[in-house]
């Protein structure tokens, strides 16, 4: 084997892995052609965790895929090994090692159709700084704006859009060809505030504050709607 793609997926595990190299047969007993995932621990550099198997599935000559496994705690990487006799696996080796990510979703879910310079957030753990991650708004895709081990900053606003198009578009990730959907994203026209009143009261209570403007609707479609006073937010 020379090559594994893609290289990293969601700790549910499930991702289809494809493995390239040469010389790869079906003549064999099925049963026995298996990949194998060695997870490592990055806090004891090279201590191995725990492996799991699954069956590896040819596809040509130079092609073989597996499906990752799930039920891992977590981990950095495993290193993948391949036999076709189910006890021979390949060597290991850093270049053949797949990394799971968790994500716990995406906000905000809609966003004002003219934002200029606003991101999504998706929020997760276990993301590579270094992947090749695009997020896709409408089937138009674009780089990330910022990648860190716990947040991935996708731009609000796709290439293209037109800045007076309202309404809801689909909207997901990849990250190292792992694809990712986040459902629908949605695009409003921008509240417009020009007046609250009043613009003081008790420190105690459930007093109400009356906020003036256009563009307020009763019927938004997956907005959060809230306020905020000081750091407060209800």
């Amino acid at each position: 084997m020379n090559k594994i793609f893609p290289t990293a997926g969601p700790l549910t595990g499930g991702t289809e892995v494809y493995l390239s190299g040469d010389h790869f047969s079906n003549i064999t007993d099925r049963e026995n052609v298996r990949c194998k995932f060695n997870l490592y621990d990055s806090t004891t550099p090279g201590r191995k965790v725990e492996s799991r198997t699954t069956p590896a599935y040819y596809i040509n000559e130079t092609m073989m895929w597996c499906a990752s496994p799930s039920g891992f705690l977590g981990g950095d990487k495993c290193h993948v090994s391949l036999t076709f006799n189910g006890m021979d696996y390949s060597s290991e080796s850093d270049s053949l090692s797949f990394t799971y990510f968790i994500i716990n979703g995406a906000f905000p879910h809609s966003g004002p159709k003219n934002a200029i310079d606003e991101v999504i957030l998706i929020k997760g753990a276990g993301f590579n700084p270094k992947s090749r991650v695009y997020c896709s708004l409408n089937h138009t895709e674009s780089p990330a704006v910022e990648i860190t081990p716990n947040l991935i900053k996708c731009a609000m606003n796709y290439p293209g859009k037109d800045p007076q198009a309202t309404g809801g578009v689909k909207f997901g990730m990849s990250m190292d060809g792992s694809w990712t959907d986040f459902g629908i994203f949605y695009y409003y026209d921008q509240i417009e505030l020009s007046d609250v009143q009043p613009t003081y009261g008790p420190n105690i209570g459930n007093g109400l504050i009356y906020m003036y403007g256009n563009n307020f609707r009763n019927d938004f479609i997956n907005v959060e709607i809230g306020c905020k006073i000081g750091e407060a937010v209800g």
